[in-house]
């Protein structure tokens, strides 16, 4: 029967490899450790970090039928962007039969749930017992508030997750100054390709700050093989060039630093 099938697929199921980025598999080695509470992602455009977070969420409500909710600050701007994040990741895992694609939400046959809402209202945040990991979209839209109100209501369950995910633009925004700054940030043994980016762990165990860029994602950048992903050498050249004609706008969105502005601006 179907049923028997999809139950073979979900216990008997091999993941290549070549389906994923480097930060797909420090983020489910992460998902082992208990204690850590939070996991901060920020980089500049193309470091694949949406994809890799819902390959990671689809992965969990395959596997260990792991309930999610993702959160973009705009309702009307989800399908736009978390949907269309999460239709790549399903179409590159290869298991979008075992999902069925609802408009706010992709429902496995084993009855996990990952449910996408916009934040439009704070009553929104409400009612969200019983997943194990929420996801912020883009935390920087949000308010310092409406992140604190996120984490209070993600209790009654061993291992959950707080994952954010955003472009660095602005060094006085509150993500920077009230949270990011209010740990003490070491080193850790992970590693991405770019010697730029890092994985740190806070002091007190309960918080990981990952920053990546493009060339951790080996579908603009190629795997280092050379055997699978894609090299994009236009939108590389693209980049070189920005690289010499506005270094500042080069280092915020290519190489995901912080900028003195909104716009980006000036650095010191």
């Amino acid at each position: 029967t179907l049923f028997r099938l999809m139950n073979y697929i979900q216990t008997n199921i091999k993941f290549s490899k070549k389906w994923f980025n480097p930060l797909y598999f420090i983020l489910c080695e992460l998902l082992k450790e208990d204690s850590i509470r939070f996991i901060f992602i920020y980089g500049g455009k193309g470091s694949s970090k949406t994809v890799s977070i819902a390959q990671l969420l689809l992965k969990e409500a395959l596997i260990k039928k792991a309930n999610s909710l993702s959160f973009r600050k705009e309702s009307s701007r989800i399908k736009a962007s978390l949907k269309n994040s999460f239709n790549l990741a399903l179409d590159s895992m290869f298991i979008y039969p075992a999902f069925k694609k609802m408009e706010f939400s992709f429902v496995c046959n084993n009855g996990a749930e990952l449910l996408m809402k916009g934040l439009d209202d704070s009553e929104k945040i409400k009612g969200i017992e019983g997943f194990k990991y929420l996801y912020i979209d883009e935390i920087n839209q949000f308010t310092n508030e409406e992140f604190n109100d996120c984490n209070m209501s993600l209790r009654g369950m061993l291992g959950q997750k707080l994952i954010a995910s955003w472009n660095p633009v602005d060094e006085r925004s509150w993500v920077k100054v009230d949270l990011i700054d209010t740990f003490d940030w070491v080193e850790t043994n992970y590693k991405l390709p770019c010697e730029n980016s890092f994985v740190k762990k806070s002091a007190c165990g309960r918080a990981i700050l990952i920053k990546t860029t493009y060339q951790d994602n080996y579908w603009i950048n190629g795997s280092p093989c050379k055997t699978y992903g894609f090299r994009d050498e236009n939108l590389i050249k693209e980049y070189e060039e920005l690289r010499v004609t506005d270094y500042n706008k080069y280092k915020v969105n290519v190489l995901g630093e912080y900028g003195k502005s909104q716009f980006g601006g000036e650095f010191l």
